[in-house]
């Protein structure tokens, strides 16, 4: 069976107290990084660079808006522009967990595996309790065929899924990688528990008439 991939969202930030504290005009560049957000959320990411883009024009330090152009840029398909923001955000605040977390899904977009696993570890060293990366590096190793390792981290995301859609993801994925191992029993076990826990959609079901409900 072949893995493909389903990440889980990239790290979308709408706020930073402590750093926007530190600025002058505080409260407009809080409104433009808001309208940023809402244009990435609208699916509109020409404009939400350019919003972000005055963010930088006005403070090039801006990790929150760094963080956010790359999102933006990623979602255009400009992946090695997502990874250049990212790792200026990086450069900024070397425990920019979310930076990190989205760096790695660049990276695993231009086939940099490697780079995305380390990125998704930097993630989690950083915030332990962090679901995201633990989820995304299970997808990784599951592409690559490295399937206990791909459980392993399927595991800890089960245990840190913040909601019921999350924890359904997870489950579904490492149904995934069970079916690939072929241990159908385990995998369908977790697919009635994704199917329990979330509506994701007809692939649920569909897994489950493969492996046999």
């Amino acid at each position: 069976m072949k893995m493909n991939s389903l990440f889980r969202p990239l790290a979308v930030v709408t706020t930073a107290s402590a750093l926007l504290l530190s600025m002058g005009c505080v409260s407009g560049l809080s409104v433009q990084n808001e309208r940023g957000v809402a244009a990435i959320r609208d699916n509109d990411f020409a404009t939400a660079t350019d919003n972000f883009n005055q963010i930088l024009d006005a403070n090039p330090d801006n990790k929150l808006a760094l963080n956010n152009k790359g999102i933006a840029l990623h979602e255009q398909g400009d992946y090695i522009g997502a990874i250049q923001a990212y790792d200026e955000a990086i450069e900024i605040d070397a425990d920019y967990a979310y930076a990190y977390n989205n760096r790695g899904l660049a990276e695993f977009r231009v086939g940099n595996n490697e780079n995305a696993i380390a990125d998704f570890g930097e993630a989690t060293e950083i915030e332990p309790n962090y679901y995201e990366p633990y989820h995304n590096r299970g997808v990784v190793y599951g592409v690559q065929g490295e399937y206990e390792q791909a459980a392993g981290q399927f595991n800890e995301a089960i245990e840190l899924a913040p909601d019921d859609e999350a924890l359904a993801h997870s489950y579904y994925e490492r149904g995934r990688v069970y079916e690939a191992m072929g241990d159908m029993d385990m995998a369908r076990m977790d697919y009635q528990a994704s199917k329990d826990a979330f509506d994701i959609g007809p692939k649920v079901d569909d897994a489950l008439a493969r492996v046999g409900s």
